[in-house]
């Protein structure tokens, strides 16, 4: 598959994605955008690649975002978010990325 730029933009979104929990957030819920509008353009089988890695993104993300609105949806929460879910971030995202480079 051609890359039109889609691909290095959202690898490049994904690699500063894991500096905090709202960056995550934001960047989980495009990747799903991006996903359903390009599904289109995928192989069933990279498709199905891609949507799996999206969804452990989700889990980190749903299990974050749980947390910080249990804790109140503190503005700083920075602390939080490295002590318990950024290292899972970074995981996640190293997944997805290699699904994303598949692609190319």
């Amino acid at each position: 598959m051609k890359n039109d730029n889609w691909l290095s933009d959202l690898a490049d979104e994904a690699r500063l994605a894991t500096a905090d929990h709202f960056l995550f957030a934001r960047f989980v819920k495009h990747a799903k955008q991006v996903g359903d509008i390009k599904r289109i353009l995928l192989e069933e089988d990279t498709a199905s690649r891609y949507a799996a890695a999206w969804f452990q993104l989700e889990i980190v993300n749903a299990l974050a975002l749980g947390a910080w609105e249990d804790n109140g949806k503190p503005e700083i929460w920075l602390n939080e978010w490295r002590e318990s879910y950024q290292q899972d971030a970074e995981e996640v995202v190293s997944e997805f990325l290699a699904v994303v480079d598949g692609l190319t």
